[in-house]
């Protein structure tokens, strides 16, 4: 399909049955220039791109598969694609991005200070991809809200951060992998996992007052460090399926409920607290059950699965 030249544009569907055809919908779509790499090479040389120029601020960049794009300058751009096997290196400098953020391939970096972060502005603005952000950096989340999309299976395996300015929102409806810690100014940073939503949580969450919202329906969050971790009370106290993976301990500060499964491959220390569980028990590592109570409350059948045994 030709798209023509950039600019907005409209698509429009129309379901056609035997019975007559439904009213059209109306797809708003916008194309951008865009800026492709099409060799490896620094990102200020005019032979890295399709342009033959050094980027101007606020283009739209992607990063073609293949190719291994090293900065050499702090950045600024609106849209940034990276597609998969393509390779951005922040090497030790700051990238701002106003616009969407989708990472297929990899987005490295050699720094971790305060000048050589991954900044995220820009209005309602999305984050996509399939790929890995290796930047042992912040990523900083300074304005307007944002979605990661359904599509969205990104993996952050290092000790990285990511910060959430305040009265943003995070809706994450895919799946994200933080290692590192998750900070926010206040309580107005929020966190929300919506439906099918999936984070692996790696180390503290959250530092500061972050608000997580946990109630999206069948949404996971899994607490996965090999150290002690915290649980975080969310949200109305409720998670809906609730996974405690790796080799360090995860200890509850408060009452919580678990509105789907609960799965134990670590130690769960309750502190006296109680969990309330509407779904199926798992338990292949310890639960140190102190004197909270576990409450089963199900409207349908509760499976509690133990090999060695389960004492409450």
């Amino acid at each position: 399909m030709d798209w023509g030249a950039a600019g907005a544009g409209n698509v429009s569907v129309t379901a056609v049955h035997a019975c007559g055809s439904a009213a059209p919908v109306n797809l708003p779509v916008t194309k951008y220039n865009v800026i492709t790499s099409v060799a490896s090479g620094n990102f200020n040389t005019p032979a890295t791109w399709d342009c033959n120029c050094d980027p101007p601020d606020y283009s739209n960049i992607v990063v073609d598969s293949g190719h291994v794009v090293t900065m050499t300058a702090n950045e600024i751009v609106n849209n940034l694609s990276i597609h998969a096997t393509g390779i951005l290196d922040n090497s030790t400098f700051r990238i701002d991005i106003y616009g969407n953020y989708a990472i297929n391939g990899e987005h490295t970096g050699t720094g971790n200070t305060n000048s050589d972060r991954i900044y995220l502005y820009g209005d309602g603005t999305t984050i996509d991809g399939t790929g890995t952000i290796s930047h042992p950096s912040r990523i900083r989340i300074w304005n307007n809200h944002k979605t990661i999309l359904s599509t969205a299976d990104i993996k952050r395996p290092t000790d990285g951060e990511l910060y959430i300015q305040e009265n943003i929102v995070v809706s994450n409806y895919g799946t994200f992998e933080q290692g590192g810690r998750m900070w926010g100014v206040n309580s107005t940073a929020t966190w929300f996992n919506a439906e099918n939503s999936i984070l692996k949580f790696g180390d503290d969450l959250v530092i500061g007052n972050v608000t997580l919202n946990a109630s999206g329906a069948n949404n996971t969050v899994e607490y996965n460090r090999a150290g002690t971790q915290e649980i975080k009370i969310p949200t109305d106290n409720a998670y809906q399926n609730l996974i405690l993976s790796g080799s360090g301990n995860k200890d509850l500060t408060s009452d919580i409920v678990v509105e789907g499964d609960l799965a134990i491959s670590s130690v769960l220390n309750s502190n006296d607290n109680d969990i309330q569980l509407a779904g199926d028990w798992t338990n292949t590592g310890v639960f140190n059950e102190g004197t909270g109570q576990v409450v089963l409350v199900g409207a349908s059948d509760q499976s509690l699965s133990n090999p060695v045994g389960e004492t409450f």
